[in-house]
């Protein structure tokens, strides 16, 4: 049987950010929380082929219109290395 329960002290940034994740993926604020809280807590799962693509392009989202500076990634990627 279904279980209800409340979060409070959500911070506002979270809260915008899974507004958009639902409109996204087409769900309610409810279903979206149910699905983000079951993915994260479901590590034994095999994601699909769609939700592996969506996870991609989530990403891909994030970093859109962004610019880096190679030099500092290469030297990121360097650091620790023998």
């Amino acid at each position: 049987m279904p279980v209800t329960i409340t979060l409070k002290n959500i911070p506002e940034s979270l809260y915008e950010r899974l507004k958009e994740s639902a409109r996204r993926n087409h769900r309610s604020l409810n279903g979206e929380v149910i699905a983000q809280l079951d993915a994260s807590v479901d590590t034994t799962r095999e994601l699909s082929p769609q939700e592996k693509l969506e996870a991609v392009q989530r990403v891909r989202d994030m970093l859109r219109g962004k610019t880096y500076d190679l030099d500092l990634i290469d030297t990121f990627k360097r650091e620790g290395r023998p």
